[in-house]
């Protein structure tokens, strides 16, 4: 109504606008815009302030430059903490090509114990059933932090877990025995569907990835192609072959048990001669 408050604010407003109609278009202080380009500047509590405040904002993709402070001696520390915890913010399935390295490549991964946990946290929450080989092999990390990640992760993905309540973290005295249900589980029959799906999966994300860095990673269509269920070993056979661009035969259509032992074989060779392997 004229005279009331929101009247005279109103018409304050539309002033401004005609006397500089191209202040309405000016960026905000702290847009997204904006604080993607402070971790350009060269002053690291910039960049980490803006790590920290582009939380608050839904991306539809990270700026490359929050990846390029993953790399190994880029930046401080708490600089990578809080990317990570950007990117797993995001909860982008893509993003497991870059957190796989921080927790397990042989020579790159992140050598700060916060980050490499923070890392696993983002993995064990990404919604891909891709995570789950990924997982199983952090179980044996030195970090129990790290580990009780994977624990959680594969309990999300597959609905296993070995001990009475999930919630509550297995000792150190214990964990060898826990452990040893992970590995007789993942073995078995019983986790052939989790195989064969995070096989597909890992497929699928790692379509995306440049060819020389494909061969590390196919040793985790392993688990798959040890299963005796066909289909489950061709799922892990189809990864392998995408990933390493390497053929030991039966590339399409059925394959008997002894042709899928040698196959298995033949692969596991390669991949210890060609692929490092952590430490």
């Amino acid at each position: 109504l004229p005279g009331t408050e929101p009247a005279r604010r109103a018409s304050a407003l539309l002033q401004q606008l005609r006397d500089d109609p191209a202040s309405w278009d000016a960026v905000a202080e702290e847009s997204p815009e904006t604080l993607a380009r402070r971790l350009d500047s060269p002053d690291p509590n910039v960049v980490q302030k803006a790590l920290e405040d582009m939380r608050a904002y839904k991306w539809p993709a990270l700026p490359g430059a929050v990846y390029r402070l993953l790399l190994k001696d880029s930046g401080r520390p708490a600089q990578r903490l809080a990317a990570v915890r950007l990117i797993g913010d995001h909860a982008d399935p893509q993003t497991l090509t870059i957190l796989e390295i921080l927790v397990l490549h042989p020579v790159e991964r992140e050598a700060d114990p916060a980050v490499r946990k923070e890392a696993a946290q983002a993995i064990s929450k990404l919604p891909t059933d891709a995570i789950v080989p990924i997982l199983f092999e952090a179980l044996t990390d030195a970090d129990p932090d790290v580990r009780e990640w994977a624990v959680q992760g594969i309990a999300s993905r597959t609905g296993k877990w070995f001990r009475s309540d999930l919630a509550v973290r297995t000792t150190d005295a214990n964990w060898a025995a826990e452990l040893s249900l992970y590995r007789k589980w993942w073995s078995s029959t019983s986790a052939s569907p989790a195989k064969r799906s995070a096989a597909k999966a890992l497929a699928d994300l790692y379509g995306h990835v440049e060819k020389g860095s494909k061969v590390r990673v196919a040793r985790y269509a392993m688990p798959a192609m040890e299963d005796p269920i066909e289909v489950t070993w061709r799922a892990g056979y189809d990864l392998f072959r995408a990933l390493t661009f390497v053929t030991f035969g039966a590339d399409q259509g059925p394959a008997v048990e002894a042709e899928r032992r040698r196959i298995t074989g033949e692969a596991r060779a390669w991949l210890d001669q060609n692929a490092p392997r952590r430490k």
